[in-house]
């Protein structure tokens, strides 16, 4: 036997169902048309100087990006980024990655069964 329990079954299935890639895309209109329109849940911002800050829940505060940057609220002025990248799910990603795991948790079983004393073929 695998010893593979129905909770260790759900695990692997929840693991897999939450599992979603997401991908970072440059945005073609400036913050303070994108954040106020789309609401994303979270955008990467770089500096003239290089400096990139990813904020969670952005929002528009006068001139400037507004939103959670990990442990504090961090603000960034409109007028000084260099890029706005926005992150969205990416579905093509998404089943790559769940194709894989299906693969090899197939791929295991498989051996698992294979190495068994009493295998005898099919």
């Amino acid at each position: 036997m695998l010893g593979v329990t129905r909770a260790g079954l759900a695990a692997i299935a929840a693991i897999l169902a939450l599992s979603a890639c997401y991908t970072w895309n440059p945005a073609a209109v400036p913050p303070e048309t994108l954040i106020p329109r789309e609401r994303p849940r979270a955008v990467r911002a770089t500096n003239q100087g290089g400096a990139t800050v990813t904020f969670e829940a952005p929002r528009m505060e006068n001139d400037s990006i507004v939103g959670f940057t990990g442990d504090a609220v961090g603000r960034m002025a409109s007028r000084d980024v260099s890029l706005l990248e926005v992150r969205r799910f990416s579905p093509v990603r998404t089943t790559a990655l769940v194709a894989s795991h299906v693969a090899a948790i197939t791929g295991l079983i498989a051996l698992f069964i294979w190495i068994q004393p009493h295998y005898y073929g099919f």
